[in-house]
């Protein structure tokens, strides 16, 4: 568990597969930038029995607030989204990370952006990457604003590499290098537990 100012990355509960599968999966409430597919139930709960969503090569940890305002169940505050990072290509020297936010109401408040420099600081003091990159469907202004809030810088433009919405739209690649990273200590709730993983 990663505990930082106003936000908390867990990985998913045992408890948490239904609710999280409901969210993951609700295409009619992806905003227009997230590619809708349909993930299969099965494969997800069949994952979470292999490794619970998190692995070597791909995961998935949720984002929960540390405000006692924000609704939740018996265990506290229910998460408002996600982060995903996996391995692309073999070759690469580093992974690929994508987030969401859940619900549009947890917009604009910071939430997205602490989470991501928290998850980038957490996987290069644990991992030997270099590098982590974002791929942005061009016009995600929002997105691509978190990612350089977080220091990500941008590298160019894939022409028409993804295909989105019945059309083919291009994507922006965004980087940020284990050099430009705060250290994790630097971005952890003082008050919280060291040495605590996901």
């Amino acid at each position: 568990m990663l505990r930082g100012k106003s936000v908390t990355l867990r990985t998913i509960r045992p408890d948490e597969l239904e609710p999280v599968y409901r969210r993951i999966a609700d295409v009619n409430a992806k905003g227009p930038w997230w590619h809708l597919d349909l993930p299969s139930e099965a494969a997800f709960r069949r994952e979470y029995a292999e490794n619970g969503c998190w692995g070597e090569r791909e995961g998935r940890i949720l984002i929960v607030p540390n405000h006692a305002d924000e609704p939740g169940g018996p265990f506290g505050p229910a998460p408002i989204g996600e982060l995903l990072y996996f391995k692309g290509l073999d070759y690469q020297a580093g992974v690929e990370i994508g987030y969401e936010l859940f619900d549009a109401r947890h917009y604009g408040r910071g939430y997205m952006t602490e989470a991501l420099a928290l998850f980038c600081a957490w996987l290069f003091a644990v991992r030997p990457f270099n590098r982590v990159q974002v791929n942005l469907m061009q016009g995600n202004t929002g997105s691509r604003r978190v990612a350089e809030k977080c220091g990500f810088r941008y590298e160019g433009t894939m022409r028409e590499a993804t295909f989105h919405r019945g059309r083919y739209h291009d994507l922006e690649l965004l980087s940020l290098l284990r050099g430009e990273c705060p250290p994790l200590e630097s971005l952890l709730d003082p008050s919280a537990t060291e040495g605590e993983e996901p």
